[in-house]
C-alpha cells in the first residue's frame, strides 16, 4: 500500500522556497527536495513538471502574499501616498528575497526566462492594486496610465531604488492626478 503523506505539495514548496532562499536557482533540486520532504523524487514530478515549474510555482505564491501584504483593511485610514508605499515596499520586500533568484537565473539560462514568464503577470497584479487604490480615493486614470505606473514602480523596485526616491515620484505623479482631477 502506498505511503500516505498529507500536505505534500506544500510540503514541497516550502522545501524549494528554502532551497531557493538559501542557495538561488542553481542551488534548487528535486532530488534534494525530495530528500527533505522524504519522498521519492518521482513523487515530484506528480506536482512539478520540472525545476523550472517548481520555483514558478514559489515564487507566484510568495508574489501572491508580498501583494496580501500590501492590502489594507480599511484603506480609509491611510493616505492615497501610503497605500502607493505599502506596494512598493511589499513589492522591494518580495525582491529583496527572490530579485537574485530571478535575475541570475536570467543570465544562467536564456532558454528559461523567469523574468519573462513572470513579468506581465506581476505588472496586470500591480495594475490591478493601483486601480482600487486611484478609485477608492476619487481619481479616474486610464488603465494605460496604470499600467506604466505599475511598470515604473516595478522597475524601481529591481534596481533597489530608494523608498524615498520612489515616494518623490509617486508624490508628483498624484500631484499631476490631482490637478488634472480638479479641472
Amino acid at each position: 500500500m502506498p505511503k500516505i503523506i498529507s500536505d505534500i505539495r506544500n510540503r514541497i514548496l516550502a522545501s524549494a522556497r528554502k532551497q531557493l532562499k538559501e542557495n538561488g536557482f542553481s542551488g534548487l533540486s528535486l532530488r534534494g527536495v525530495a530528500n527533505d520532504c522524504e519522498i521519492a523524487v518521482g513523487t515530484t514530478y506528480n506536482y512539478f513538471n520540472s525545476k523550472v515549474d517548481l520555483a514558478n510555482a514559489v515564487i507566484s505564491e510568495d508574489w501572491s502574499i508580498a501583494l496580501q501584504n500590501a492590502e489594507f483593511d480599511d484603506i480609509s485610514k491611510v493616505t492615497i501616498e501610503e497605500a502607493f508605499m505599502k506596494i512598493y515596499t511589499s513589492i522591494c520586500d518580495f525582491y529583496g528575497i527572490y530579485g537574485g533568484v530571478i535575475v541570475k537565473h536570467r543570465h544562467q539560462n536564456s532558454s528559461i526566462d523567469l523574468v519573462k514568464e513572470h513579468h506581465d503577470d506581476f505588472v496586470s497584479d500591480i495594475t490591478k492594486h493601483f486601480k482600487t487604490i486611484i478609485r477608492e480615493f476619487g481619481y479616474n486614470e486610464p488603465e494605460s496610465f496604470l499600467r506604466l505606473l505599475a511598470e515604473t514602480t516595478l522597475a524601481a523596485a529591481i534596481h533597489d531604488i530608494d523608498e524615498y526616491e520612489y515616494e518623490e515620484l509617486i508624490t508628483r505623479v498624484l500631484a499631476v492626478t490631482k490637478q488634472k482631477k480638479r479641472r
